[in-house]
């Protein structure tokens, strides 16, 4: 792509008086000129009067712009996005997910509370909750905490109550952190009153006739 063509106008003196493009030095690209009859370049601004000027323009070379400072420019953005992307990925903190419970033990149709804190600097966010097994679950209508750093949550598990044995599980929060998920495990306990009742209901031995 070429240069565009740059006028200058001299009209310092004219009889309307000196013209405003004269008087700063303007430089007027071809495209805000008109050309006389003659095919002239005419200046297009006024004089000091108000009067149009149309004096023939002077056609100049605009001074080419330096290329070391335009490369030093360009290095310069190159930089400052980089470090900004590297303060985005590295340098803006994290959120970093603290177990506050011990492992779970719950019994047949029995809830328990996961507490967890941010240890980072950075809202903790749960993006995920998986069990190991779906006799495992959490509450369908509890709202998962967005936890500020510093600041404590918690999610409720519960254990079917059709379980009629013991049950080993886990369940895994899986976070926005940048540590990985942590998992957490839950066992299940049958109560051993209630084997004892069912044993004794359908037992000569414990139950007598």
């Amino acid at each position: 792509m070429g240069k565009e063509i740059v006028y200058r106008c001299t009209n310092r003196s004219g009889p309307d008086g000196s013209c405003e493009y004269a008087e700063d030095e303007t430089l007027i690209p071809d495209s805000k000129v008109e050309k006389d009859n003659d095919g002239n370049p005419i200046c297009p601004g006024e004089t000091v009067f108000g009067e149009p000027c149309g004096a023939i323009l002077e056609e100049v070379t605009p001074p080419s712009r330096p290329i070391i400072p335009i490369l030093i420019g360009a290095g310069a953005v190159v930089i400052a996005a980089l470090g900004y992307f590297i303060y985005i990925i590295f340098l803006n903190g994290s959120a970093v997910l603290d177990i506050k419970t011990d492992p779970i033990t719950l019994m047949p149709g029995e809830s328990a509370k996961i507490e967890f804190s941010n240890k980072g600097d950075k809202a903790l966010k749960i993006k995920e909750v998986t069990f190991s097994s779906n006799l495992f679950s959490r509450e369908s209508d509890e709202k998962i905490p967005k936890v500020a750093p510093e600041e404590t949550g918690s999610i409720r598990v519960i254990l079917s109550p059709d379980v009629n044995e013991n049950i080993t599980g886990t369940v895994t929060l899986d976070t926005n952190g940048a540590d990985e998920p942590v998992t957490i495990e839950i066992t299940g306990v049958v109560d051993p009153w209630s084997v004892f009742d069912r044993l004794s209901r359908n037992s000569r031995i414990l139950k007598p006739e």
